[in-house]
């Protein structure tokens, strides 16, 4: 049921995402940006960040980002957007100031495994100053993904009470 529920979440994110009516920028805070989409009861707040490096190289691509989603201020889920889909049945790791994170796949998109695992590493990126996705893309390369952490508490924070 959780998956569904986090795949769920996952494919309204990417819909408010893809349509610029259906969102609203609330505020920006160092890198992160905090939207809300939807109406009351079926809102959806996130908070979202642009990678500073893809694969060595600045200024990537604006489909990837790294992104927090809630809809009820308390079960956070995190995911990553990748501009290539992640090889078939693979992880991805994501790393917050080295410390490691196993992630499942679908396509372009990877989350966490557990809602233990969100809570343990939203704690780290609260305060940790960087974060990174890596993993094996469909046709043999690597996505290897960098992001700043400048303002994601402040972020964090929004997004917690915009859903509240």
């Amino acid at each position: 049921m959780a998956f569904i529920n986090l795949i769920l979440i996952s494919v309204f994110t990417l819909l408010a995402i893809s349509s610029a009516n259906a969102q609203e920028l609330r505020s920006s805070s160092g890198d992160w940006e905090v939207l809300i989409s939807g109406k009351a009861g079926k809102k959806l707040c996130y908070a979202l960040s642009r990678p500073v490096v893809q694969d060595g190289h600045e200024k990537p691509p604006q489909k990837i980002y790294a992104m927090i989603a809630t809809r009820d201020g308390k079960t956070i889920e995190i995911s990553f957007s990748s501009a290539s889909k992640f090889k078939s049945g693979s992880e991805a790791i994501m790393i917050v100031d080295g410390q490691p994170y196993r992630m499942f796949t679908r396509d372009e998109m990877a989350w966490t495994f557990t809602e233990s695992q969100d809570r343990k590493a939203l704690v780290e990126m609260t305060n940790g100053k960087a974060l990174a996705i890596q993993g094996a893309d469909a046709e043999g390369g690597i996505i290897d993904y960098g992001y700043s952490l400048s303002g994601f508490d402040v972020a964090l924070s929004s997004v917690k009470k915009l859903c509240h």
